[in-house]
């Protein structure tokens, strides 16, 4: 890879840009998904009532109009939910530290090591976490790549997807990034 490495480029993410970056994944990938079930959820739960002023003693009414209200809350929590618990993750770990490398076929994204943290009780001691190995994603496979103001959003296929600060890179190297890998309108 490293002779027709197009781009080799170490950049920190950072608590605020990863809060940005999922909730624009959400705001894009997720909710209209979640808020199209829940509008049908709701319509439901309206021809429920309908049906249960018509026949008031009709207890199977009751369950599904409670049933369609639970599933309209769980579809409007959980993705709130989610990002709560991602964002607290992101915080707990800090900074993360990590590289790309843009070649001919593929875009390598992988996770650096931090700063070996000291124990206050030993200080010979250090903090060793095992990182994860790179991502390969060939160019030619189903990946995205969308644009905003501050950061990339890399998508792999319909679920996975990074984010890249555009925070100290030059022109040349977000040129580089943008006609490598197909823009998500």
């Amino acid at each position: 890879m490293e002779e027709n490495c197009k781009l080799r480029k170490q950049y920190k993410l950072d608590f605020e840009t990863f809060r940005s970056g999922y909730e624009y994944f959400q705001k894009k990938n997720v909710y209209p998904k979640s808020y199209l079930f829940m509008a049908i959820y709701l319509i439901l739960v309206v021809i429920y009532v309908l049906a249960a002023v018509k026949d008031p003693q009709n207890t199977l009414v009751y369950i599904l109009l409670f049933l369609c209200l639970a599933l309209a809350f769980r579809e409007w929590y959980n993705p709130r939910k989610l990002r709560r618990t991602m964002i607290d993750t992101f915080r707990e770990i800090g900074c993360m530290n990590c590289e790309i490398k843009i070649d001919d076929k593929q875009i390598e994204i992988s996770t650096l090591e931090n700063e070996t943290v000291e124990n206050s009780e030993d200080s010979e001691s250090e903090t060793e976490e095992e990182l994860p190995e790179a991502a390969e994603i060939p160019l030619d496979s189903d990946i995205l790549l969308s644009e905003c103001d501050s950061f990339f959003l890399l998508y792999i296929g319909k679920i996975t997807f990074y984010i890249i600060p555009k925070d100290g890179w030059s022109e040349a190297e977000l040129d580089v990034l943008r006609s490598s890998v197909p823009s998500k309108k």
